[in-house]
């Protein structure tokens, strides 16, 4: 027995695993991916978890049925894998999975040679003025009806290079130097908890059925962030196949201060 202070029993312990196998394909993941798992046997229904199965760490989707009796079941277009939830099967609820990203994403490097020899010719990139990106802001703030809207903003920024993925904070100083107020306002904390589920991706993957929830609030975060990727689409250009502005801190110090 060890004493442990309360407070620490209180924390959401995390871990990072990788996982190879193919078994959650049809939910989007992809072999060789990377998972932060909130450690937990408990798991609602829907929900994708980690458990060990022979010793070897698998993911699966945990599923509740008619008679209230959980099972652990593979997404993937092979046989699929179904096994009782109640632990007698030899099968272990590790966690469950709140966060994925690929492992290590590279970029083949005969593509990249490619793609630099035919922008050689192309006039050079720009990056669009404080103006133009204050003015995508300007004109979406009026679609904001509370903080957690502007997660749709933000993740319309991030996926077109305007601001680097997780980089909240940035995001919420931009807007505060472009929109007059008194509009309604970001704040890191509430954007990042707000980047689950689908929503941690691209708006291209966003779908209903995969996202925090449905109806007309999904609809409404939806058309903010497909107006906005409009309204960005606009002001840059794609020399070089892909956006011509990416800013980071310095950038923002150096040109928005």
């Amino acid at each position: 027995m060890l004493p442990v202070l309360k407070h620490v029993l209180q924390q959401r312990m995390t871990v990072r695993i990788y996982i190879d196998d193919d078994s959650m394909k049809d939910a989007g993941f992809q072999p060789n991916c990377e998972l932060e798992v909130l450690l937990s046997s408990f798991a609602g229904n829907g929900d994708i978890v980690v458990a060990v199965h022979n010793g070897t760490l698998i993911a699966l989707a945990y599923h509740t049925d008619n008679e209230g009796k959980g099972w652990l079941v593979s997404c993937n277009d092979k046989e699929p894998l179904i096994f009782p939830a109640d632990g007698d099967s030899g099968i272990e609820i590790l966690g469950k999975v709140i966060r994925y990203s690929l492992r290590s994403p590279r970029v083949a490097t005969e593509l990249l040679r490619q793609r630099i020899d035919a922008g050689k010719e192309l006039p050079g990139r720009h990056l669009p003025s404080k103006e133009k990106v204050g003015g995508v802001l300007q004109s979406i703030a009026h679609m904001i009806g509370i903080k957690r809207h502007w997660y749709a903003v933000y993740r319309a920024f991030a996926d077109n290079g305007i601001v680097e993925e997780g980089m909240y904070e940035t995001f919420t100083q931009l807007v505060y130097s472009m929109v007059p107020q008194p509009a309604i306002m970001p704040d890191a904390t509430t954007l990042r908890r707000m980047a689950i589920d689908c929503f941690a991706r691209p708006v291209s993957q966003w779908s209903m059925e995969r996202a925090p929830f449905g109806g007309k609030r999904y609809e409404l975060y939806h058309s903010i962030a497909v107006k906005t990727t409009e309204l960005i689409k606009k002001i840059t250009c794609s020399h070089w196949g892909m956006p011509d502005f990416t800013c980071h801190e310095k950038y923002l110090h150096r040109n928005y201060a």
